[in-house]
């Protein structure tokens, strides 16, 4: 794996920054060897990542000598040799790059027309993969949840902050992410575009949550009652009418659902147990200390990290577990590939990808601090978080991106966009 190419947050107030970071120079030209375009922490460009699109930001505005600005573009890392408009005028703030097609990279240069002085390039070269794919991920620490652009480069939007999140969900077919938090009175709800609404749910203290999208049905735990519900997943109701298991739990800590059913944990107890809509509770195994993971598989399987993270144990509807010795480090987070029915777990040093029948078939080392993974079946990436940061990869292993200023990744949803 390599991971040299290490790529910044790239933070959506970069205007505001600009501006006061040269408020002090109004009539200065922007690229006056006195002024702070050389720092790297104020980003002169900002180019972000759509689907068939690549929308490009500045604001020179404020200084009096800009004539305007030509946009150059190039594919991959190729010269810059490709200008994409006509000049564009003084007031300009935006160029949305259409001419463009999902999967590959482009890089773009800004050059600043300067009155008596003609083109003078801004030094920062930012690069855009557009694609149908859209990231959410949420900080614990915070309190925030982020919408990434597909190729993960930028964030397009930021809501929070939840006091204490307990669970996230993406709703695949809205595009809307559900965020449970014990300390807010009901499932808060983001859609695409950022804007925040909350359904009333009859829960003093939320809990955990997953979603069977295929299904449309949501599960969702009580913190208060130590229960566990299910829900119709509806799109623009105000009230969730919840159905009650008739199982019992000292603490709900993880829920996995797929196919009408949904796996439980109980971390107190060291329980965990497989309940089915229609056929009630179908089987539970007992025993399983230090419960740290929990992912639902292909054909009612089920995956569990115990032990603190040292021991995966496969889970089968039948009755049957197989243990599986993680490296030393341990793990920490699991994921399910929809199509191969691999799990993927993230530890402290290690991401191990194992096939269904328990065989390690991908390792890779020297990623510290894994503590959420995601996996996008259709475009075939894995998402990682890490050490602060968010990484993305090939299923080969070979990175993609990796944006950093984030405190604890607390969960990463994926939304192929098929």
């Amino acid at each position: 794996m390599n991971f040299t190419n290490l790529y910044s947050l790239r933070v959506l107030l970069f205007a505001c920054l600009l501006a006061s970071a040269c408020a002090d120079r109004q009539h200065r030209n922007p690229l006056d060897p006195l002024g702070d375009f050389s720092d790297n922490s104020v980003t002169a460009l900002a180019v972000l990542a759509g689907d068939d699109e690549v929308v490009l930001r500045w604001d020179y505005t404020h200084f009096t000598d800009i004539a305007g600005y030509q946009i150059y573009r190039s594919v991959g890392s190729g010269d810059f040799v490709e200008q994409l408009v006509e000049p564009l005028g003084k007031e300009a703030k935006e160029f949305v790059d259409l001419d463009v097609e999902n999967g590959i990279t482009y890089a773009y240069r800004l050059a600043l027309l300067v009155e008596n002085e003609g083109e003078r390039f801004v030094d920062f070269i930012q690069r855009a993969t557009p694609g149908p794919e859209t990231a959410w991920v949420a900080d614990q620490v915070s309190g925030v949840v982020w919408k990434l652009s597909p190729d993960g480069r930028a964030a397009q939007l930021s809501v929070g902050r939840f006091p204490d999140m307990q669970g996230v969900a993406l709703d695949r077919q809205s595009g809307e992410l559900w965020v449970s938090d014990r300390f807010l009175q009901g499932l808060q709800i983001v859609d695409p575009m950022g804007d925040l609404r909350q359904v009333e749910v009859d829960i003093d203290e939320l809990g955990v949550l997953s979603f069977d999208i295929e299904n449309r049905i949501g599960w969702l735990g009580d913190n208060q009652r130590q229960e566990v519900n299910y829900f119709a997943l509806e799109n623009g109701v105000d009230t969730l009418a919840l159905t009650t298991i008739d199982a019992h739990f000292e603490a709900v800590s993880l829920l996995a659902a797929a196919e009408r059913q949904c796996w439980i944990a109980d971390e107190v107890t060291g329980r965990a147990l497989l309940y089915s809509i229609e056929n009630k509770q179908l089987v539970e195994f007992t025993g399983l200390d230090g419960i740290g993971g929990l992912a639902a598989g292909l054909d009612g399987q089920g995956w569990i990290l115990v032990e603190e993270g040292a021991t995966l144990i496969r889970l089968d509807r039948a009755g049957g577990l197989l243990r599986l010795q993680l490296p030393a480090a341990g793990g920490r987070a699991l994921a399910v590939d929809r199509v191969t029915g691999n799990c993927w777990v993230a530890g402290a040093s290690d991401i191990i990808a194992y096939s269904p029948q328990g065989n390690a078939v991908i390792q890779w080392s020297g990623l510290d601090g894994g503590r959420a993974i995601a996996i996008d079946e259709v475009q075939r990436r894995v998402w990682v978080g890490a050490g602060g940061a968010l990484w993305k990869f090939t299923m080969e292993g070979q990175q993609l991106v990796r944006l950093g200023g984030f405190v604890n990744l607390f969960g990463v949803e994926i939304n192929p966009g098929i």
